[in-house]
C-alpha cells in the first residue's frame, strides 16, 4: 500500500536552509581567501572566478566538518567535471538487414505495378538523382 492520505512521500524533506549543497558551496566560496601571501606578507598568488569555486568544492569534498551528504555531492561534482559522466550504452536492436530486405520487396512490388513507360521514367529519374547521368 502506498502512502496514506496527507502523508509525505519524502518525510525527511529538503535539507534545511543553510545545510544543502548550494548553500554550503556559497559559504565555502565566501570564506576562501582570494590571495595567498608568503611569510613577509607579500601576495604570491591571486585566485578569482572559477578557481575560487573549484577550491571551495575541493574544501567541501574533503572537510569532515560538513555533512556527509554535502561532501558526497561535492565529490560527485568533482568527478563529473574531471572524468566526465559515465557513457551509457544504448542498444537500439535495429535489424538493418531485414529492414532493407523488406524495403526492397516493397519497391519491387511497387515497380511490378508500373507500366513499361513508367518504369523507364522511374529508372531515368534514379540515374539523374545518383548523378550517373550528369554531363561533365
Amino acid at each position: 500500500m502506498p502512502w496514506k492520505k496527507g502523508q509525505s512521500g519524502n518525510p525527511a524533506g529538503r535539507a534545511k536552509k543553510g545545510l544543502c549543497y548550494a548553500d554550503m558551496l556559497e559559504k565555502a566560496v565566501k570564506k576562501l581567501k582570494s590571495t595567498t601571501t608568503d611569510k613577509e606578507g607579500n601576495v604570491v598568488a591571486r585566485y578569482k572566478g572559477k578557481m575560487v569555486v573549484a577550491m571551495a568544492v575541493v574544501d567541501l569534498a574533503t572537510n569532515k566538518s560538513y555533512p556527509a551528504q554535502v561532501r558526497l555531492q561535492a565529490l560527485k561534482e568533482l568527478f563529473d567535471r574531471t572524468d566526465g559522466k559515465p557513457v551509457q550504452q544504448i542498444d537500439m536492436g535495429a535489424d538493418v538487414r531485414s529492414t532493407v530486405i523488406g524495403m526492397t520487396k516493397d519497391i519491387k512490388a511497387s515497380l511490378d505495378k508500373l507500366t513499361q513507360e513508367e518504369r523507364e521514367m522511374y529508372f531515368e529519374l534514379c540515374e539523374k538523382m545518383d548523378g550517373s547521368d550528369s554531363e561533365q
